[in-house]
């Protein structure tokens, strides 16, 4: 198992890890105070904090303080905390028959994209040449959470054609994170009616090497920790990968779909979002 205490000191007070019983406070006050702060941190356009049996992190991007780990202990989860951010809205997806058939359809597209170029192996065993990256942003900004969960499980189900591992895991909730990031940067920066037009289409590039830089994180995090390849190696590849993907081809698939989505009334809204 490895540490990363001696990297404590670089980062300000802030940015330090807390226990998960400071973190969840004791007494009215110092619930306030945690109140208070993630408050003033709402309107970020990213935060995510890293949950281990006993330190939580936080990360706002931008401005972001290169990530590290208190302590590297599983089991761990990520928890996306973004403006007006409800858990609810993630898991009252599968008990709504339009959005599981979504979460479906995602996933077999998704699968179906990948799984052609399997055999173009990057690092062998755990990454891939894959055009496919392109599904989690664009049906992510399309078609909300559940798109993200079509996006974990489509990843999944195409590991067991040539790169399942225990770092399978990783790429579930990697690949979840980098649809609903996108999903949840699109519908907080973009408020007026979708033309994609030169603005929006940087948006999106941004948002899509945003999401790219979170899913690059987890993945290449997991594949450490389990021994299987040095982060930075991973990092690099799944960074790069998607976000050359995503941005290239998302720009043009989005230009094309969003119009024709929008008028079948699949499209996402967003509860605090614009006009579509």
């Amino acid at each position: 198992m490895r540490r990363f205490d001696g990297m404590k000191e670089q980062y300000p007070p802030s940015l330090q890890p807390h226990t998960s019983r400071e973190f969840l406070g004791q007494g009215e006050q110092e619930k306030h105070n945690h109140t208070q702060a993630y408050q003033e941190n709402r309107y970020k356009i990213f935060n995510i904090f890293v949950l281990t049996d006993g330190s939580a992190l936080a990360i706002p991007l931008p401005g972001i303080n290169l990530l590290t780990w208190h302590e590297s202990v599983p089991p761990f989860f990520f928890y996306a905390a973004i403006k007006g951010h409800n858990m609810k809205e993630l898991f009252s997806v599968w008990g709504n028959t339009r959005q599981i058939v979504i979460i479906a359809l995602t996933a077999a597209i998704y699968a179906g994209m990948l799984i052609p170029f399997k055999a173009i192996q990057i690092v062998p065993g755990l990454t891939e040449l894959r055009p496919a990256n392109v599904i989690p942003v664009l049906f992510g900004i399309l078609f909300g959470p559940a798109a993200a969960w079509g996006s974990a499980i489509g990843n999944l189900i195409a590991d067991f054609f040539g790169t399942l591992s225990p770092a399978s895991a990783f790429g579930f909730v990697g690949n979840f994170f980098f649809s609903y990031t996108a999903c949840k940067l699109w519908h907080i920066m973009v408020k007026d009616a979708v033309i994609m037009d030169f603005r929006q289409t940087g948006i999106f590039i941004l948002i899509s090497i945003a999401a790219s830089l979170i899913c690059a994180i987890i993945v290449g995090f997991g594949v450490q920790l389990l021994g299987l390849a040095p982060f930075m190696v991973l990092f690099t590849i799944v960074f790069i990968n998607n976000s050359l993907m995503s941005s290239i081809l998302g720009v043009i698939l989005m230009k094309v779909l969003y119009n024709r989505i929008k008028r079948t009334g699949l499209l996402y809204r967003h509860p605090h979002g614009g006009v579509d």
